[in-house]
């Protein structure tokens, strides 16, 4: 399998919405694959509007889909994720909707780096309700980068993905070209 990141994102997020608002790829027809880039402390970027006075990350991000949403929830899905599970919107929409949450945030399993399994938050895989705008606009404005810290402020449901037959790879990141074959490799159907 060859993950083209825009496409197959677009696709996924297709599968579970009828409609996806993507920020900073390619008119569709002069879509072509995007490498994974590197993102370090001097990697500077302007993708339609989401760099504040300092890069600000994913709550860049977060503030362009809330301006732009035109519906009462925005749905967040990181480009560097591309097996994310195709249930997510359904997952943490129920969730958010049981809980009477503002949010709805994805946890997943992840090695803690003593070889045992911890369910650790997901932030940038989250559903939000729009109205929260005003929010995060003053958090950013006041200097506030950590999506943790803003989340925080508000009624959170955490959704854990841990389930038998989730894909414990569905929220890996591929941020380096390696990385992507890997999980290509991985992902691959074996013979």
């Amino acid at each position: 399998m060859t993950l083209n990141r825009p496409s197959h994102l677009l696709a996924a997020l297709l599968a579970c919405l009828a409609a996806a608002l993507l920020s900073g790829c390619e008119p569709a027809n002069n879509a072509k694959p995007l490498a994974p880039v590197e993102i370090d402390a001097r990697t500077t970027c302007d993708l339609d509007g989401m760099l504040l006075a300092d890069y600000a990350g994913p709550l860049a991000g977060f503030l362009t889909g809330l301006e732009r949403c035109e519906t009462s929830w925005l749905l967040t899905v990181p480009c560097d994720t591309p097996l994310f599970p195709l249930d997510l919107a359904a997952r943490l929409a129920a969730a958010a909707d049981a809980q009477g949450a503002d949010i709805a945030m994805a946890a997943a399993p992840e090695d803690d780096g003593t070889g045992r399994t911890t369910v650790r938050t997901q932030p940038v895989f989250c559903l939000l309700r729009v109205d929260l705008l005003e929010s995060l606009v003053a958090f950013t404005q006041a200097g506030g980068r950590k999506i943790d810290a803003w989340t925080g402020q508000h009624h959170c449901a955490i959704v854990p993905f841990d389930a038998p037959g989730d894909d414990p790879k569905a929220f890996f990141n591929a941020n380096t070209l390696a990385e992507l074959h890997a999980l290509e490799s991985a992902s691959a159907p074996q013979a």
